[in-house]
């Protein structure tokens, strides 16, 4: 459907501050053999969901040598995901020994390679605590803050690619915001959104969209302001099931989750292009426990997928139907229309 045009009019300004500069950091590029085009987009499964994920125009993150082996048997691509940073660098109430970084981070590199199944891996680190925090910082935040650029830094100088999950909105005023840019340099960034299903089900693909929308253009914006080039910029979409976590949260029937999904997937879609993200993650399809064994996880991955392309999984064949309209809830001009806000005009470009 088609929005007012004052709907779009901070989005286009907003986009023009939003171009890229030349990365210094560690832009993926070429690394393991995964796609050049922008944005990346990394699904984490596990091997309950090698049936939808391993195939070829995904790229699945995981761990250990089995599951990562099997999707690229498949066709996929891999890469490689640390689920425990705080076991490398501690906390920000108890950080490590800095002492005992060089000797951990050439382990986890080892076991990224051997899981990557290549010798310069992108490394998906889960995920910084207190990113919220205000300067200034405790002093044992500080050392934790310090530990984590140091491990980035270590398994980049290996050959690695970082990619830092944030699980919270970003600080950037006073030093943190030196500490961002800082981080940039040896990696890259990729902030956690997890919208409740039921909520953007309950809003419509309109709204609900829209506030997905809005809701990562924000936490970017915090980001980018501060000189953090988009294209080393992600965000994390989230597929859990566990009440209290972000996710399904209960969401019935399982249709109306796969319509969630879908709504997901356009989103970030719309909002990777307007920033020129260099990532879209996908988080939450594991089978971890018996919260998370639910088998409608693979119906939800099929339509988040399929959104993204059609010819990555069929929707038809999936025995809950769902809403599949990928025009419903999105902004939709027609090429040629001009949107203004004071000097800066931007003009829609041809669908």
């Amino acid at each position: 459907m088609r929005y007012l045009l004052t709907t779009l009019l901070a989005v286009g300004a907003f986009a023009a501050t939003s171009t890229p500069a030349a990365a210094a950091g560690p832009a993926v590029g070429a690394a393991c053999g995964l796609p050049e085009a922008k944005p990346l987009w990394i699904d984490y499964g596990t091997s309950e969901l090698i049936s939808v994920f391993a195939r070829p125009g995904v790229t699945v993150a995981g761990s250990g040598e089995d599951y990562p082996t099997r999707a690229r048997t498949a066709g996929a691509k891999t890469v490689y995901w640390d689920m425990y940073l705080s076991s490398r660098v501690g906390t920000p109430m108890k950080p490590a020994d800095a002492a005992g970084l060089p000797a951990k981070a050439q382990r986890v590199f080892d076991f990224a390679v051997l899981s990557a199944g290549c010798s310069d891996p992108v490394i998906v680190m889960n995920e910084l605590f207190g990113a919220s925090t205000p300067t200034p910082w405790t002093p044992t935040t500080a050392r934790y803050r310090a530990n984590v650029l140091t491990w980035a830094r270590l398994l980049k100088e290996k050959g690695g690619h970082p990619l830092l999950l944030v699980s919270s909105e970003p600080f950037t005023g006073g030093d943190a915001g030196a500490w961002w840019r800082e981080l940039a340099e040896v990696a890259d960034i990729a902030l956690e959104k997890y919208f409740n299903a039921p909520a953007i089900h309950k809003a419509g693909p309109e709204l609900g969209s829209r506030r997905m929308r809005t809701s990562m253009r924000d936490s970017l914006a915090k980001l980018v302001s501060i000189g953090i080039p988009s294209s080393q910029l992600g965000v994390v979409m989230a597929f859990q099931t566990r009440r209290g976590s972000g996710g399904r949260e209960g969401l019935e029937p399982a249709r109306a989750w796969f319509e969630v999904a879908k709504l997901q997937a356009l989103a970030a879609k719309h909002v990777a292009r307007e920033f020129r993200l260099g990532y879209v993650v996908s988080w939450g399809w594991g089978f971890f426990n018996e919260q998370a064994r639910d088998p409608d996880k693979l119906g939800a991955a099929c339509a988040w997928l399929w959104a993204r392309s059609p010819s990555l999984c069929d929707a038809g064949s999936l025995t809950e139907r769902f809403d599949r309209d990928l025009r419903a809830g999105q902004i939709d001009l027609p090429a040629g229309i001009r949107c203004a806000l004071g000097s800066a005009i931007r003009t829609s470009p041809r669908r």
